[in-house]
C-alpha cells in the first residue's frame, strides 16, 4: 500500500521546476522572460514578478532595489519577488531598464 516511486518519480517537489532546470540556474537578465500579475490576498493587491533565475542573494538585491525604487514593501523567494499593491507598470519599466524581457 502507499506510492510507488520506483519508476523515477519523488514526492519532494523542490527539486527545481518543470523545464529540469535547477533553482540555482542563473541567467543573464535579456534572457529572462518575467510574468507580472497581480493576486488578492486578504483583500489587498498583490504584485507577483515570476520566472527569475537568479540566485538567492542577486534576487535579494534586486527586490530590494525594486522596493526602494517603488517605495513598496514587499518580499521574495522560489524564483519570484512579490509587491505590495499593484506594481505592474512601474515594475515592469525598471525591470526593462535592468535588462530584463517581461511578458
Amino acid at each position: 500500500m502507499g506510492p510507488d516511486f520506483s519508476d523515477g518519480w519523488s514526492s519532494d517537489n523542490r527539486g527545481g521546476d518543470d523545464r529540469g532546470e535547477s533553482r540555482d540556474t542563473t541567467l543573464e537578465p535579456h534572457d529572462h522572460r518575467l510574468r507580472l500579475r497581480i493576486e488578492k490576498r486578504r483583500g489587498k493587491v498583490v504584485t507577483v514578478i515570476e520566472e527569475f533565475h537568479l540566485k538567492t542573494p542577486e534576487l535579494k538585491r534586486l527586490s530590494k532595489r525594486l522596493k526602494s525604487s517603488l517605495g513598496c514593501g514587499g518580499t521574495f523567494g522560489e524564483n519570484r519577488i512579490e509587491l505590495q499593491g499593484d506594481e505592474r507598470e512601474r515594475a515592469g519599466k525598471i525591470l526593462k531598464k535592468e535588462g530584463f524581457r517581461v511578458v
